[in-house]
């Protein structure tokens, strides 16, 4: 039997959802959730200014595919892909 995959609009709702949970409980900071050649992040890319727990400034970029690192530098957001 052939595992079950998530459509890309329900991956979408599902990165709104963990998004949605942090902001709610005030942990929206240094995290970027990546999702269908996309991110989820609290950094203005234009500025480099950082916008943690602000529902006014939420951040999608497109075209993203994550990086990956074995160890991640001491000041690693939490990363989340799905």
């Amino acid at each position: 039997m052939g595992a079950l995959r998530l459509t890309p609009e329900k991956i979408e709702n599902l990165a709104v959802e963990i998004r949605e949970f942090l902001l709610e409980h005030g942990l929206w900071q240094d995290v970027d959730i990546y999702f269908n050649h996309k991110r989820f992040g609290c950094k203005d890319p234009e500025t480099g200014h950082y916008f943690y727990n602000d529902r006014e400034h939420l951040f999608v970029e497109e075209g993203i595919e994550p990086g990956y690192q074995e160890t991640p530098p001491f000041d690693a957001s939490t990363l989340v892909l799905f």
